[in-house]
């Protein structure tokens, strides 16, 4: 049976003539996806998540789509993408995760995206293609958004300019990190969350007599039980991660609050993605 999977992939050539992109179209986007029903195709929306890295000249990254009416119903692609003429053209390289009841299948899938502004939100949607093998999937079309209004800094900001002499993270205050992605209702760091990770490591092993606590949240979804092991499964993901790179373990604890600290609304999809988040929390200098 076909069926649309969703999430984003980059295209399966580079433009010899894709231009260097102005703005910064890299972080978490999130929204829907739709497929037209002409074949057999079982479903018709999906909840849609992407994050999006650079590399080199050229973007990659992670798609994760699911379906509206069930999200342990899931897949998540690899893709990669260049832009061009306010454009991201996209392609799906490769399923990397699943989770699927029924005789269904993902499809990896080609599209351009064209950016929009408004406000402090960026919206990023077009039409796209899929196939399954050589099998045509039908096709359909997505919509993707990203915050962009500017307060305080992000963790990436301020670990890109640390300066030689004192810490710049700000003590006693949690700070999200950012281009942090998990598997659905996982707790299985995706690769393309190892660079935001990395800088994060990289400041701990610089100031060694700094103590860090990691704080996960989750959205509204699930039972409280469940929400509070995911959370605290995804903080203690992420203190491992920074073990591995040389940060001593007796210098981060963690605590899962589940969704008891919600910072934007749950009745929305947007609001539940903020919501989903892993926070770092400087106790001593």
């Amino acid at each position: 049976m076909r069926y649309i999977g969703v999430i984003l992939g980059l295209l399966g050539f580079f433009f010899s003539g894709a231009i260097a992109q102005p703005i910064d179209i890299t972080g978490s986007w999130v929204g829907y996806a739709t497929q037209e029903m002409r074949g057999n195709a079982p479903f018709g929306k999906y909840f849609m998540a992407l994050n999006i890295v650079k590399n080199g000249k050229e973007y990659q990254g992670t798609a994760e789509v699911a379906l509206f009416e069930d999200r342990s119903q899931y897949g998540v692609m690899w893709f990669q993408a260049v832009w061009k003429d306010n454009k991201l053209i996209v392609k799906e390289r490769d399923l990397k995760e699943e989770q699927r009841k029924g005789n269904y299948s993902w499809c990896l899938k080609d599209y351009e995206l064209t950016l929009t502004k408004s406000n402090d939100k960026w919206t990023l949607s077009g039409n796209w293609i899929g196939h399954i093998g050589t099998t045509e999937c039908d096709p359909g079309a997505l919509s993707v958004t990203k915050q962009v209004k500017e307060k305080e800094k992000n963790l990436s900001e301020i670990l890109s300019n640390i300066p030689t002499n004192k810490p710049v993270i700000p003590v006693n205050k949690p700070i999200r990190i950012n281009n942090l992605q998990f598997g659905a209702n996982s707790t299985v760091i995706l690769p393309s969350s190892y660079p935001s990770l990395d800088s994060l490591a990289n400041y701990l092993v610089k100031y060694p007599t700094i103590k860090a606590r990691i704080i996960g949240h989750t959205d509204r979804g699930g039972t409280d039980v469940h929400n509070e092991q995911l959370s605290e499964g995804r903080a203690l993901a992420v203190k491992n991660y920074l073990v591995q790179k040389g940060v001593t373990e007796d210098r981060l604890s963690i605590i899962g609050f589940g969704n008891k600290r919600p910072i934007a609304d749950n009745d929305t999809e947007e609001g539940r993605s903020l919501n989903r988040r892993v926070e770092i929390e400087l106790l001593t200098q």
